[in-house]
């Protein structure tokens, strides 16, 4: 009798480890993406930014299309892009418009807010605009994974004390 129990829970405990199939943390961004050799056009395509466990993979929401795939120890650089919505100064050309219209500017030109990310190797990169409820996530899952994460806000680096 002991002998059965014995079997059973080795039998189980082996097909709960070891008959999982491994679960990646997956997150919905956009991808900027050319249309061709012929076109200029770039475009925001949906896409599905999968942390693995050696391979950053950037897949299709739309079907198994895989876009890029890094390897963790290929990648030299990533930083995060946030451009808060407000115009700047120099977003306006024209000094008229600077001295007659000043804070009319901000109400006719602001932006949406968002993220960006952006990564390179030593001979690709890609540049994924992220949705704002997973930015911090994906933030993080490069600090668990040893990235020194540069962050960019309105076009100014922002640097981070050394403690």
């Amino acid at each position: 009798m002991n002998k059965i129990i014995l079997i059973i829970t080795i039998l189980f405990i082996s097909m709960t480890t070891f008959g999982q199939s491994m679960s990646f943390e997956k997150y919905e961004v956009e991808i900027l993406k050319n249309r061709g050799l012929g076109n200029r056009d770039t475009r925001e395509v949906n896409a599905i930014l999968i942390f693995e466990k050696d391979f950053l993979t950037v897949k299709s929401r739309r079907n198994n299309e895989v876009y890029k795939t890094y390897d963790y120890s290929k990648i030299k650089s990533v930083e995060h892009l946030f451009l808060s919505g407000k115009p700047s100064i120099d977003d306006s050309d024209s000094s008229i418009i600077k001295t007659f219209f000043g804070d009319i500017r901000t109400i006719m030109f602001e932006r949406k807010p968002s993220h960006w990310l952006s990564m390179t190797t030593e001979n690709d990169f890609a540049v994924l605009k992220l949705e704002n409820d997973n930015f911090k996530l994906i933030t993080l899952e490069f600090k668990i994974r040893k990235f020194n994460l540069d962050k960019v806000v309105d076009n100014k680096p922002i640097v981070t004390p050394i403690k």
